[in-house]
């Protein structure tokens, strides 16, 4: 039994720069001693444990992880079925990386060191592509090329988070199981190529990473549900009402001192338009937003809300907080279908008679405005299991008392 000692079985794993050679070799030795091993595994690192699991032999405990009949923290293995991709890798020869990915049945790549992309993406990584479901970036300033990863028919989600250079995408027209890009304070001076034929692309984020301020969507697929454009320096979005499918449209923080919402597809029901410099709001939303159930406009210059708004009748969630409102408009059949309202942070001095229809509203806050009275209108209104926040407005000491003595739990003054 010499030749399955203990010792040569520590010694193979501590020889990683010969895993090449020796990965399958911890499979031919007996699951007593891959066990004791194991057993022991806190004098081993996480690599060594990471090639006890994807190598060792059927039967022992490293194998039944393997087979996802127990879940183990490990530094590599994040997440089920997902491969954490660092600086240790790097020190593996090529070819290793592509034989864990098969052992391990990986469909998650995540990489975080320029140092493992070339052993990552080696020569044998294309035999083993097409299992791979999604692949995420982080930190990397790099001119490699993925194209096995962005030309796979099998990819369905690609995320960079704080990645620049030619590593970025520019053409992704054959990856058309593609459900899912995000970019997150990336360097992105062109769009990336779609195909228009991929209905199943839903979501796509650009995250303060465009250098690009003219944006036309005739890139997109129409099966985009999902748009995020926040936190870029934008002076036009061209083409959104032919987006039929879209329904969730994150513009905030964009610089924007106006916007046509005439262009907005009839469906969307989502929309972001907090922290931009807007300060009219364009009457076009009732004729193009009926469908529309959130919309959040805070942090802009908004004096006024026309009453022509009031035709949003599907409008559940209105968050329209640090601004410069003075007064909310007249609307019995809107306010009724409310259940969300924040207008923390204006200038109210009163609000309006039909806001009594409150009925669906378990939210609401009027902090920091310049309300003289609530009483009143709480006692008018079946508001007995709403949150409200209203510190910060100009309540007499009598006003105080008094709604600090109403039976409820949900007041906060």
């Amino acid at each position: 039994m010499d030749q399955f000692s203990k010792e040569q079985l520590l010694n193979i794993l501590h020889d990683v720069k010969n895993m090449d050679q020796n990965g399958f070799f911890i499979s031919i030795f007996p699951n007593e001693i891959v066990d004791e091993i194991w057993s022991n595994r806190i004098e081993l690192s996480d690599l060594d444990c990471l090639f006890l699991i994807a190598f060792s032999v059927d039967g022992s405990h490293p194998s039944m992880i393997r087979k996802g009949l127990f879940r183990l923290e490990n530094h590599f293995l994040p997440a089920p079925k997902t491969l954490l991709l660092d600086a240790k890798i790097s020190e593996i020869p090529n070819g290793v990386v592509s034989q864990l990915v098969n052992a391990l049945c990986i469909e998650n790549l995540i990489i975080n060191c320029e140092s493992a992309l070339r052993n990552t993406f080696d020569l044998d990584f294309p035999l083993i592509a097409n299992q791979i479901k999604s692949c995420s970036f982080y930190d990397l300033d790099s001119d490699y090329q993925l194209n096995s990863i962005y030309s796979s028919k099998s990819i369905e989600k690609l995320t960079f988070i704080s990645v620049n250079g030619e590593i970025l995408p520019k053409d992704l027209s054959l990856a058309t199981a593609l459900s899912s890009v995000e970019f997150r304070l990336c360097s992105l001076s062109q769009l990336p190529k779609l195909t228009k034929n991929n209905s199943k692309l839903t979501n796509i984020v650009f995250n303060d990473s465009l250098k690009l301020t003219s944006i036309s969507l005739g890139f997109l697929p129409n099966s985009i549900q999902e748009l995020d454009f926040s936190m870029n320096k934008l002076n036009e979005i061209k083409g959104l009402s032919d987006m039929d499918n879209l329904e969730k449209l994150d513009l905030s923080s964009c610089f924007f001192t106006s916007f046509d919402l005439s262009e907005l597809p009839r469906n969307l029901k989502r929309l972001n338009l907090r922290d931009n410099e807007i300060s009219t709001f364009p009457l076009e939303m009732n004729i193009m937003c009926l469908n529309l159930e959130y919309l959040d406009v805070s942090h802009n210059h908004i004096s006024s809300i026309p009453k022509e708004f009031m035709n949003l009748n599907s409008l559940s969630e209105l968050l329209c907080s640090h601004n410069k409102l003075e007064i909310l408009p007249e609307g019995e059949l809107f306010w009724r279908g409310i259940s969300r309202l924040d207008s923390r942070k204006n200038q109210l001095r009163k609000l309006p008679a039909s806001m009594k229809n409150l009925t669906n509203l378990v939210y609401l806050d009027l902090e920091d405005n310049c309300l003289t009275e609530f009483l009143s209108f709480y006692k008018t209104s079946d508001l007995s299991r709403t949150t409200i926040r209203l510190r910060g407005n100009f309540f007499s000491i009598e006003e105080k008392h008094n709604l600090l003595s109403l039976d409820t739990s949900y007041l906060d003054l």
